[in-house]
């Protein structure tokens, strides 16, 4: 969705700058403003809709929202070993025993 706003936007400059030049006709020149207007309008939806995706992941991020996809309610905590805590799900600690393990070993 991002690519084609920014296509979209690439073109509307592109066409901003040429257009009002090679426009002599009063029917073009109101359908140019148009098509701008019109960009200007996908333009603000676009944002919009981008600032919503980034508050939403941010709020994953943080835990005040639920993961979808393959998310555990459950968080353990385990010491590292360097006497900080960390709060992975089990999933996530059990590879990180793994990678610790496959460490120590070589």
């Amino acid at each position: 969705m991002a690519e084609i706003a920014l296509v979209a936007a690439c073109v509307a400059m592109v066409l901003s700058a040429v257009l009002p030049l090679m426009l002599s006709d009063r029917t073009l020149r109101s359908a140019f403003n148009t098509l701008e207007d019109d960009f200007e309008t996908l333009r603000q939806s676009v944002r919009s809709d981008l600032g919503r995706v980034s508050r939403l992941k941010r709020s994953i991020m943080r835990g005040e929202i639920p993961a979808q996809e393959g998310a555990e309610p459950e968080v353990a905590s385990e010491s590292n070993g360097d006497g900080s805590l960390s709060a992975l799900s089990k999933r996530h600690l059990e590879i990180q025993r793994k990678i610790m393990s496959r460490r120590h070993s070589v």
